[in-house]
């Protein structure tokens, strides 16, 4: 008997997928186990970041999050905070927080 090719091992892997049972979850129990929601809060953490705009002062970092992030640029070393540049960021508190 000779060995299964490379199609024939990868044909049994799709029928053993299909074959097995699919688990109804509801949206929410998915939900509470993806990604998203296991980063928990932001506020404490050092974030890595990549400035994607900039107004004046202002500048746009995308995190990979939901949201963007508006910081004023700093003043010391202000000539490195370019368009495109990445940086790292300590979260100190969202928009809700006062």
């Amino acid at each position: 008997m000779s060995k299964a090719g490379g199609f024939a091992k990868a044909y049994e892997k799709q029928e053993n997928i299909l074959n097995q049972k699919v688990q109804n979850q509801t949206f929410s129990s998915l939900l509470r186990s993806s990604k998203l929601i296991d980063l928990g809060d932001p506020v404490g953490k050092i974030v890595i970041g990549k400035i994607f705009h900039i107004v004046k002062d202002d500048l746009y970092i995308d995190f990979g999050w939901k949201f963007h992030c508006v910081c004023t640029r700093p003043t010391s070393r202000a000539e490195e905070y370019v368009r495109g540049a990445r940086l790292e960021s300590l979260f100190l508190k969202t928009n809700n927080e006062k």
